[in-house]
């Protein structure tokens, strides 16, 4: 596969290219209802045009879903780990270029689109060994023996055609994992990307339409939100929202699987002081951060640090904090690109400013070029200001506040926006108390959540297959058979 003719070099004059077709229950279709341009999130420039479908198309897309979920037993575990297979060697075989073309839509540092790939690609394995080994959905998964000469057998089988909201923030990723779950348990799936972010998740349509899965299991088809209704969807398919959330508020009708908890906190307890410590917390909050530009929904936003150790702490997230480079998400170097566009950029400008003026002190950062934020961190963040209580604009942007004990750390936690906790300690005491007591759906002790990217790293096997499993039970619903013993019974 070549990107030559879609993705022009950023240094290179303006072109335009054929605007690229929808990809129509496994076939590639010119849409009906006009061309979009997409472009460059650091530049603006012009990296390609892709059609719109129009309203016969999206209700040809259903129908041709729902047929297909009726037939979909035809197409067996063994053959589903082929397709899965096949689309992951490609995968690896071209990841430069794709991962290209993930920075061209979305504006992530090349380092990171590489990241998105290798991720991509662990999701593929994962997917293609449950097939291969029939996890989901076979007789006898989940069969348990109860008292009495009773046996229950469990199966996860596909709820029907899925509609699958692809995110901005991580197109390729968030493609890969609905399809990827779709194809395991044999739910036909409506991948439906924002028209400004739609060249990944077209690509991943191109790569199975080329495998021998049953044409009418997948389209994809970028969609502005507001034609999200057109589809039926509300009747006729689950909705999905994005394994990694974007924050673009797009509509959550119907049975759908929630968004998540939403951005993360980081509570260091008073026990976590040696130097060695700091410098573990300090690596860590900065990674969470400022990865990918702050862009993830589930990036770390407020740190709460006892007094006595809070300078020493901040002192390390500002010489970690400006030792990042940012600019040109094309160049390897950078670690810092583009938020999604000018007025993304602005806006979390401008929320920094409102902090500062709540009384914020910016130790770091607080530039904008065009569409990059400068990494930013704001100390003294009063706990009853909008920037501590609200949730916050995505950008690379940082708050850290003081508490005199735990106890009063565990209260600027609860009265934070964040969904997620960490909670540095070596005491039991603190991480129960924040749990019980804060606003936190998930309090992980002794390191962050595990949220894409960082994991893409360090564990990127085991959170593929936490991805798999949690996409896969969006899709299915659990049938029980039992079977009872005793006199007469199936047993007797």
């Amino acid at each position: 596969m070549s990107n030559t003719d879609s993705f022009p070099d950023p240094e290179s004059p303006a072109s335009t290219p054929t605007p690229r077709g929808c990809w129509l229950a496994g076939e590639e279709e010119p849409g009906r209802a006009g061309v979009e341009v997409v472009s460059h999130p650091y530049d603006g420039s012009e990296v390609a045009t892709v059609s719109i479908p129009d309203g016969a198309q999206l209700r040809t897309a259903v129908s041709q879903a729902a047929a297909a979920h009726d037939r979909s037993h035809a197409f067996g575990p063994g053959e589903r780990a082929a397709v899965l297979d096949r689309v992951a060697r490609r995968l690896v075989s071209e990841a430069e270029d794709i991962a290209e073309t993930i920075t061209a839509e979305s504006g992530k540092p090349l380092t990171w689109s590489r990241a998105e790939v290798e991720h991509a690609v662990a999701v593929l394995w994962a997917g293609s060994a449950a097939s291969a080994a029939a996890t989901y959905g076979t007789p006898g998964a989940g069969s348990r023996w109860h008292g009495s000469g009773e046996v229950v057998v469990r199966r996860r089988l596909a709820a029907g055609p899925a509609l699958g909201l692809v995110s901005s923030d991580d197109p390729l990723l968030s493609s890969v994992t609905w399809v990827t779950a779709a194809v395991v348990v044999g739910a036909p799936v409506l991948l439906a990307p924002p028209p400004a972010t739609p060249l990944s998740a077209l690509l991943v349509g191109e790569l199975f339409a080329s495998t021998e899965l049953p044409r009418g299991e997948l389209s994809v088809l970028p969609l502005e939100p507001a034609r999200l209704p057109e589809l039926g969807w509300d009747e006729h398919v689950r909705v999905l929202a994005p394994p990694v959330p974007d924050g673009g508020g797009s509509p959550r009708l119907g049975p759908a699987r929630p968004d998540g908890p939403g951005d993360t906190a980081v509570l260091v307890a008073a026990d976590w002081s040696s130097p060695s410590d700091l410098d573990v917390v300090a690596r860590l909050v900065v990674d969470g951060a400022m990865a990918q530009a702050g862009r993830s929904a589930a990036s770390v936003r407020r740190v709460v640090v006892p007094a006595a150790t809070a300078e020493d702490l901040v002192s390390r997230i500002l010489t970690t904090t400006r030792a990042l480079t940012t600019g040109s998400p094309h160049d390897p170097a950078v670690e810092v690109g583009p938020l999604g566009d000018e007025l993304a950029a602005r806006a979390a400008l401008r929320w920094v400013e409102r902090a500062v003026s709540a009384g914020a002190v910016l130790r770091a950062g607080g530039h904008r070029d065009g569409s990059v934020l400068e990494p930013t961190v704001l100390t003294s963040v009063p706990a009853d200001a909008a920037a501590w209580t609200e949730p916050a604009p995505l950008g690379p942007v940082l708050l850290v506040t003081e508490a005199t004990d735990d106890t009063a750390a565990t209260r600027a936690v609860a009265s934070s926006a964040a969904g997620r906790l960490a909670v540095f300690t070596r005491r039991l005491g603190p991480a129960l108390t924040a749990l019980t007591r804060g606003p936190a759906a998930e309090v992980v002790v002794g390191g962050l959540p595990s949220v894409w990217p960082l994991a893409a790293f360090d564990a990127a096997a085991a959170a593929a297959r936490a991805a798999l499993d949690a996409a896969v039970e969006a899709l299915t619903v659990e049938r029980r058979l039992v079977l009872r013993g005793g006199a007469g019974g199936w047993l007797g």
